[in-house]
């Protein structure tokens, strides 16, 4: 058919085995040729937009910690930091001061340590000192928001975290943004800006689950109730980036594991 365009709307026109339509689904009344279309001011260089209607494909539902039942979810939050990277860190960095989400299988090196089994909430307790943190994953933001408070009002000298490379969310850029610190001398607050160095780890982590989420997934396939790998053990590899505010500290000797990750950020200031 020759070209023409929807008076209604402007859209280009097409043959359907109905009659002539557009992309607007508009009758075939009210055609317009091309300088009728030109004259009214419609755009008549796009390209024809054909709207094709389809079945919506079903998308089988996937296991999140958002739909996994409260046992799952408190187990599941247990995992640990694997010990070979906990290992290059006490190489590298040495003792931390504080584990804020620490418990009894961690093997992470740290003078103190919260954690939910001792009663100690690293959520309200301060933090002091340098302080390592891989924090639940079902609740990253307020974890996020309690180490950018930590580190603002200068409690934290150092963090060091462990987490799942997730740009585009509100924890990530509560973690990565730039921390401000205020300094007063004599009368006057001296604001400061600094900005985290972000690392990329090269290899994927596979974290040391709670053993009782193992051998309970190991039980459920076993019995038919789910799929999975026979040892239960789930392939629960991401990539993972060391976050470091260090605040004057040297940064971490990773150059053999991980390679120097900077997000373009514009000026606090600005």
């Amino acid at each position: 058919m020759a070209k023409t365009w929807c008076a209604e709307c402007g859209e280009r026109q097409f043959q359907t085995e109905h009659g002539i339509t557009c992309a607007n689904g508009h009758g075939g009344a009210g055609e317009l040729g091309e300088q009728e279309a030109l004259a009214l001011g419609f755009d008549i260089t796009k390209r024809l937009r054909r709207v094709i209607a389809v079945r919506k494909p079903h998308i089988p539902n996937k296991p999140t910690i958002g739909r996994r039942s409260l046992e799952d979810r408190a187990l599941s939050d247990a995992t640990c930091t694997p010990k070979w990277l906990a290992d290059y860190l006490f190489e590298t960095h040495g003792w931390f001061d504080l584990d804020p989400c620490s418990n009894p299988r961690s093997w992470i090196h740290a003078h103190w340590a919260y954690s939910l089994e001792k009663g100690l909430d690293g959520l309200r307790l301060p933090w002091r000192g340098s302080v390592f943190k891989n924090n639940p994953f079902s609740a990253p933001l307020e974890w996020q928001l309690k180490a950018q408070h930590e580190l603002s009002i200068g409690r934290c000298t150092e963090l060091v975290e462990l987490c799942k490379m997730d740009p585009g969310t509100k924890w990530w850029d509560a973690i990565t943004a730039p921390i401000q610190r205020v300094r007063h001398l004599q009368t006057t607050a001296l604001k400061t800006w600094h900005h985290p160095d972000l690392w990329l780890l090269d290899k994927r982590v596979q974290y040391d689950e709670h053993p009782l989420l193992v051998e309970k997934r190991r039980c459920e396939i076993a019995d038919g109730k789910r799929k999975g790998r026979p040892d239960g053990k789930s392939s629960n590899n991401f990539c993972s980036v060391i976050i470091h505010h260090r605040f004057g500290r040297p940064r971490l000797k990773l150059e053999p594991y991980a390679t120097l990750w900077v997000r373009p950020v514009s000026s606090p200031e600005g």
